[in-house]
């Protein structure tokens, strides 16, 4: 399948970054590049707006490289692997990959607690 074959460069993409192997840059335009064998690689996000609220949501990652364009939508595997990838490669990113449990934190603490089946 060629998703699979997406996870795998993706794959390859994020234990190069964390080798040190690739190593990316923010650009101007809020993308990050990096250079591999002469060739440039990108990804950036992609913001939709709805009509009916102000505001854009990074709700798809743009993926450019020799031998593959590709988008990757939020709550997707190939979304999460950019993530990481972001992680590995900026501190600034580290938070979101550390803070992954904030929603279920969020409703443990939140709801109350449920009976327990007997």
């Amino acid at each position: 399948m060629l998703y699979d074959r997406d996870l795998k460069v993706l794959n390859r993409l994020l234990e190069a970054t964390r080798e040190g192997s690739i190593v990316w840059r923010e650009d101007d335009a809020g993308g990050y590049t990096a250079e591999v064998g002469g060739r440039r690689i990108y990804f950036r996000f992609r913001y939709f707006e709805s009509t009916d609220q102000i505001g854009a949501d990074p709700l798809m990652i743009e993926l450019g490289m020799p031998g593959l364009n590709a988008g990757f939508f939020a709550g997707t595997e190939g979304y999460c692997l950019f993530l990481e990838i972001l992680a590995e490669a900026f501190e600034s990113w580290r938070y979101y990959r550390d803070n992954t449990h904030f929603a279920l934190n969020f409703l443990d603490e939140s709801l109350p607690e449920r009976p327990r089946p007997e």
